[in-house]
């Protein structure tokens, strides 16, 4: 049932907003005991879960659910940086990184860990075992984590100020995130 409305909610977003808020609060009335979503209790779907309540809806009720998501991700984390149980570490790893980093915004332990435990699984050719759907996830995840740099043109600095052909230069650069 979490599933086929984290999907309902998904398509109602933008489109009927008064279905769509009454099916965040049903979304949100399905949280387990233990803040999980779904009947298997595990990180991937209450990933999905946080992440449609959380671009959906703004109550009370669903942003406690949004935070009771995210606290029982973050309870699932390990020290090797995966997240969720051993039958499928880089799926939930690559959910539950998304819904952290997407929600809460920064960049913390539960985050870095994951992505260099994600980065460590990636084969030669740069992909999870071939899987298209974990790759575009990790392409997804990953790129959220770009650094947001500002260089001003008076923050290039080059030495000597006069250059000639032939002859070293040293530039540098003042750079601010």
């Amino acid at each position: 049932e979490v599933q086929d409305t984290v999907l309902g909610l998904w398509f109602l977003a933008g489109f009927d907003d008064s279905m769509a808020s009454k099916t965040a609060q049903k979304l949100a009335s399905l949280q387990n005991l233990d803040s999980s979503f779904g009947p298997a209790h595990d990180v991937a779907t209450t990933a999905r879960a946080a992440l449609m309540l959380a671009a959906t809806s703004s109550t009370p009720s669903t942003l406690l659910a949004v935070q009771h998501g995210l606290d029982f991700i973050a309870s699932k984390a390990h020290p090797d940086g995966t997240i969720g149980d051993e039958s499928d570490p880089a799926h939930d790893t690559l959910w539950g990184v998304f819904a952290v980093q997407s929600i809460a915004g920064e960049l913390n332990n539960i985050v870095s860990s994951g992505l260099i435990y994600l980065a460590s699984r990636l084969d030669s050719q740069s992909s999870f075992e071939a899987d298209p759907y974990l790759t575009a996830l990790y392409v997804t995840v990953a790129g959220q984590n770009r650094p947001d740099l500002l260089v001003a043109p008076r923050g290039i600095h080059v030495d000597p100020a006069v250059t000639e052909t032939g002859h070293p230069v040293t530039v540098t650069v003042d750079v601010r995130n």
